[in-house]
């Protein structure tokens, strides 16, 4: 039998090396979990969808590990899992959600103002979004986002919210 090797087209990465590591993310022992984190990003991308499985888990530790470890590896396809983290219950989930968008950069943007056009009643997903822009325009200056964030912090942040990230997805260009 052929061992299955890693494929840079499919992102495929040999399941035997992985699965452990997922287990020790479930470990009581943080060290463990800690270790495994690393070494899951170390391999980087070809885990992603592994992590993902993760994220709705019942158990709030293994949700923040596999949140954590999608935040190092800061690979744009998490973008997508990030998003819906922003409106997690657990406060730290949120956090590392907010700091994986920004770790993937301008290219969660276009995803982000796309949620906040369909689901601007979200008081959650608006902080969230307020901290990554925010961070955003303050690490490149030539991005604007000054009205959104006045948007995102108005009275009438539900109503106001989605014309603003509306007006920026028409001004901009976004890299898929």
């Amino acid at each position: 039998m052929k061992k299955k090797q890693k494929s840079a087209l499919t992102n495929e990465y040999p399941y035997h090396r992985i699965h452990p590591l997922i287990l020790d993310l479930k470990s009581k022992d943080g060290l463990v979990r800690e270790k495994a984190r690393g070494k899951l990003v170390s391999i980087g991308a070809p885990v992603v969808s592994q992590l993902a499985e993760l994220i709705n888990q019942p158990a709030a530790t293994l949700q923040w590990e596999a949140i954590k470890a999608l935040e190092q590896i800061a690979d744009p396809g998490s973008t997508p899992l990030f998003i819906p983290a922003l409106c997690d219950k657990d406060e730290e989930v949120r956090w590392l959600a907010a700091e994986g968008l920004i770790a993937v950069g301008t290219y969660a943007a276009g995803p982000l103002l796309e949620e906040l056009v369909k689901n601007s009643k979200s008081v959650l997903l608006r902080k969230g979004a307020h901290h990554y822009f925010s961070v955003l325009q303050g690490l490149n200056e030539s991005l604007r986002f000054s009205d959104l964030l006045s948007s995102l912090n108005a009275e009438d942040a539900e109503l106001s919210t989605p014309a603003a990230a509306e007006k920026i997805l028409k001004s901009m260009k976004f890299k898929d």
